[in-house]
């Protein structure tokens, strides 16, 4: 199984007070489209893909990483699980452990980004309420097609739009 990194195009700016107010300060959209415009050649089934979704200036804060699911995965053929989870360079799951995102499955339509490594103390889940960076580093979400069930390959999505919202304070504005 290979994997594909990909940095996003469509990451958000810094957000406006209003935004900031509800609770987040960037947000980033991916659909089905972006993994067949993202699918190198030659890829074969259960191959990966990373996407970059947010950058972490040295001195930020990350208060959590959360998604809503606006339309479930599917694909075209015997496909049934598309599991994400979501990490930094250092942990791919730290943020985010392991969520079922594809429509044959049960998938979890939203969830808080704070059951992480990044987030626990022991097997106490959410007892940390942030993870402050000494150095810059980047979210990135993995995307891996049929984890435990049917292969298939990304390119055969034929559905779904996920959102993602971070919650990250700029101890730094130059660098927001």
């Amino acid at each position: 199984m290979a994997n594909t990194d990909v940095t996003s195009k469509k990451v958000s700016t810094i957000a406006s007070n209003n935004e900031v107010g509800r609770g987040y300060t960037r947000q980033v959209s991916l659909t089905f489209q972006d993994f067949l415009d993202n699918e190198p050649s030659g890829s074969s089934d259960n191959d990966t893909q990373t996407y970059e979704l947010f950058t972490l200036p040295v001195g930020c804060i990350l208060k959590g990483v959360h998604y809503h699911l606006r339309t479930a995965f599917d694909d075209s053929g015997g496909g049934s699980q598309l599991q994400l989870e979501i990490g930094d360079t250092s942990d791919p799951n730290g943020i985010l452990i392991a969520k079922e995102v594809h429509v044959d499955s049960s998938e979890v339509v939203a969830a808080a980004g704070i059951d992480g490594a990044f987030f626990t103390v022991g097997s106490d889940v959410g007892t940390l309420n942030a993870k402050a960076y000494t150095a810059a580093n980047t979210v990135e979400a993995l995307f891996t097609p049929g984890a435990g069930g049917s292969a298939y390959k990304l390119s055969e999505l034929t559905q779904g739009e996920i959102v993602f919202v971070a919650d990250i304070i700029y101890t730094n504005l130059a660098q927001a």
